[in-house]
């Protein structure tokens, strides 16, 4: 189990509450994924405590989140989602959960 510390514990919470926003919300993938988004990207200070391996993991959530480019009135996040497929979907909810579980130390 990681060393625990604030920035590992701010991280964990902030994943946490995308795993609960995402099977306890309502409608498809994509709508569901929407929260765990603006709440990932919400992180801050502290991330240089993670294990390099869930550094690059997250990062990487974040950029296939953001992949797309804002159009109109919409954010990166909500052009992302639009486009994306239920499968897409699926698997950055699977990484989410996937990596809240490592820096939990396991199930």
């Amino acid at each position: 189990m990681p060393v625990e510390n604030d920035g590992i514990r701010n991280v964990r919470q902030v994943l946490w509450r995308s795993v609960d926003s995402l099977a306890t919300g309502t409608g498809a993938i994509q709508d569901r994924l929407l929260s765990p988004a603006m709440f990932l990207l919400s992180l801050g200070p502290g991330l240089e405590s993670l294990p390099v391996e869930s550094r690059h993991e997250l990062d990487a959530i974040v950029r296939n989140l953001t992949k797309l480019t804002a159009q109109g009135c919409e954010g990166n996040i909500e052009a992302t989602l639009r486009v994306m497929n239920d499968d897409e979907g699926k698997k950055i909810a699977e990484r989410i959960l996937s990596l809240y579980i490592d820096l939990r130390g396991g199930i």
